[in-house]
């Protein structure tokens, strides 16, 4: 066998090893829980713009979080769309409150809790949890308005994508992360693996950073933007008027 052989094989060996470990790396990582899918909802402000959201269970109370880019229409006791049974139905809503300055996110509540009891969702982060930069994060939503049927509910089932935590800021709480993140993603929850080994809701998509500043350009620079999901919490707690649920 010549030199040159030899040395393809040993690439190949490396290769396939280096990949078996990140496979197996994969594979440990915890991955968001079946409610944290069903909890995400495909929103339309009845103008032809769509967002992902998600149902937040505080205090035995049902919210909906999503991007305050989208929200921003609503300013008390409005309707907004909701996909369901392949079509859109308008549902009336309250208003629990748009986060201050750039923060891009928006809680607000159903009149009428679209689930009878708490689910099993992941936590959100606490001070008692640390992030490492370069952690698995996966986001669930609805890029494009791609979706899929789940045959137990009425409602569709969000895509799964994943991440890299990249870079984080203080004030406001944000984080940078290592992804192709769709228009349709806006609003969804993004979740990241702890130090300590467990799954967190951490943030809200916001937005994709794009590659260049032509405002014609679609091009995006494959890193998109989320806010603490802890201002979401805030917004709960100052205005707790989500419908009780058991």
């Amino acid at each position: 066998m010549n030199l040159s052989r030899i040395h393809y094989l040993c690439i190949l060996v490396f290769f396939l090893s280096g990949c078996n470990s990140t496979w197996n790396a994969l594979d440990r990582s915890p991955l968001p829980k079946e409610d944290d899918f069903r909890s995400v909802l495909l929103l339309g402000d009845g103008k032809g713009h769509a967002a992902s959201g998600f149902l937040l269970i505080r205090n035995g109370r049902q919210y909906v979080v999503t991007a305050k880019h989208f929200a921003k229409f609503m300013s008390g006791r409005d309707t907004v769309e909701i996909f369901v049974d392949d079509g859109w139905i308008r549902s009336p809503t309250n208003l629990v409150g748009h986060a201050k300055g750039d923060v891009d996110i928006s809680v607000f509540s159903f009149t009428r809790p679209t689930v009878s009891q708490a689910f099993d969702q992941t936590p959100i982060v606490s001070a008692n949890d640390t992030l490492n930069l370069g952690c698995e994060v996966w986001y669930l939503g609805f890029p494009l308005g791609y979706m899929f049927d789940d045959p137990t509910r009425n409602y569709p089932y969000p895509l799964l994508k994943h991440a890299y935590l990249s870079a984080r800021n203080g004030t406001p709480m944000l984080y940078y992360f290592d992804g192709l993140c769709n228009p349709g993603f806006s609003g969804g929850p993004v979740f990241a693996a702890t130090a300590q080994g467990s799954l967190r809701l951490i943030g809200v998509v916001s937005s994709r950073l794009k590659e260049t500043d032509d405002p014609n350009s679609q091009a995006t620079s494959g890193i998109f933007l989320a806010y603490s999901a802890r201002y979401a919490e805030m917004l709960i707690d100052e205005n707790p008027i989500g419908p009780a649920i058991r």
